[in-house]
């Protein structure tokens, strides 16, 4: 929407459009270099944030009104094929029964996933963090090239 004034702005050689574009257009490149530096933040204190909320997850599974994080243990030790945070161990540690979504097959002990959760999961959220910080780096980019040639195009 906001491009579509701009570039009627520009065509049509209407300056108050071009310079309410020029605003907004500052306004969203802003956000998402706010985005970018909250997401470089967040990516030191990630370890931790993680480590403690897996724990506690664990602690709270298969607790009467903690279904939400029964079912996301769950989800993440099927499609993740992993057990626990580390290995099947932390269950044990974490006085629990080791869940059915910790093996391949349910009915055969053979086929309990060997690895942890953990790894895998903390790869998984840095690689997204990664692909939202270049992405709106590199749209913010785009946007100040976009605004330097409408104001360099503007001046008369």
């Amino acid at each position: 929407v906001v491009s579509c004034f701009g570039i009627y702005g520009v065509f049509n050689d209407i300056n108050t459009i071009i310079y309410m574009y020029s605003f907004f257009l500052f306004l969203i490149i802003t956000a998402q270099c706010a985005v970018s530096m909250s997401s470089l933040t967040f990516r030191e204190s990630i370890f931790d944030t993680l480590e403690d909320n897996m724990k506690i997850g664990m602690e709270n599974f298969d607790k009467e009104e903690q279904e939400e994080m029964t079912r996301a243990w769950n989800t993440v030790q099927v499609k993740m094929k992993c057990c626990g945070m580390e290995n099947y161990t932390d269950w044990m540690e974490a006085q629990q029964d080791i869940p059915s979504s910790c093996y391949d097959q349910i009915g055969f002990p053979n086929s309990m996933y060997a690895s942890g959760c953990f790894a895998p999961v903390l790869d998984k959220i840095m690689t997204n963090i990664t692909i939202v910080t270049v992405t709106s780096t590199v749209c913010a980019m785009l946007e100040l090239f976009g605004l330097a040639i409408i104001g360099s195009s503007n001046v008369t």
